[in-house]
Formats: C-alpha cells, structure tokens, sequence
C-alpha cells in the first residue's frame, strides 16, 4: 500500500453513504415546500397580478354583507341553548372554560328572536346533525 492511500476495507456502510436517493426523504418534500412558499412570499404581487390578469374568475371580489342579524345567541333554539350550556358546565367541572361568564349569562338571560333561526348545526358535534345520526 502505497503512503497516502486509504486501507481497502469491505465496509457494508461505504456504498450507502454515496449512492442514497435524497428524493424518497421525508425532509426533502418538507425542504421542497419550503423553497416554493419562500418564492412565492418573496414574488407574491407579482403572482397576484398574473392570477388577476390571467385568470380574473379566481380574484376575490368586493362585497358586503349585510343581514341584519342580532346576536348569535338570540337565535338559538331552546334545545341548542340547553346543550351549550350543559356542555360548559361539564367542561367546567373538569376545570376548562371554553367560554367567558358574559356569554354563559347572555345565554341564560336570552330574549329569543322567534323569526329568525339559524339553519342547521349550531356546532361542530357530529351527532347533532340530524343527516349524520340517521345514517347509523
């Protein structure tokens, strides 16, 4: 063996550390993501105003909204009330408060309005929807 050169061992890990294929990594997905969003913060206007001039059925419009609506809590059910409030105070009696006293009282103390309702499901409870519960 001659000065300078490297012993010839038969390592298993030696060809691995060459021949690896970056592209099945999770990290270089995450890495490739970042890249795009950094190019598109840094040229965002110029992007926008492609999108706008290209594709103008894709920019958001100026609107209003204007429904003359009071309060959420003044246009639920009595039921959903009922389910509200004993919902917070089971979540209390664990020590979480999920909303300030003002609305639990407002909730209490509510003047429903009987000519407006909100349609639907007033939360995120999947058994409430009546079209998910009769499916089962």
């Amino acid at each position: 063996m001659a000065q300078g050169e490297a012993p010839n061992a038969d390592h298993i890990f030696y060809q691995a550390t060459y021949d690896v294929d970056r592209s099945s990594d999770p990290a270089y997905m995450l890495l490739l993501c970042f890249f795009g969003y950094a190019l598109y913060l840094v040229f965002q206007s110029y992007f926008h105003m492609i999108v706008h001039k290209y594709f103008p059925q894709l920019t958001i419009k100026e609107f209003n909204v204007d429904e003359h609506m009071g309060y959420y809590q003044n246009y639920l059910i009595q039921e959903d009330v009922n389910w509200i409030l004993k919902e917070e105070d089971n979540m209390r009696m664990y020590g979480m408060w999920t909303k300030n006293e003002n609305l639990m009282k407002s909730l209490r103390n509510r003047k429903r309005d009987a000519t407006k309702k909100l349609k639907g499901v007033h939360t995120y409870d999947l058994l409430k929807n009546p079209k998910y519960s009769s499916s089962f």
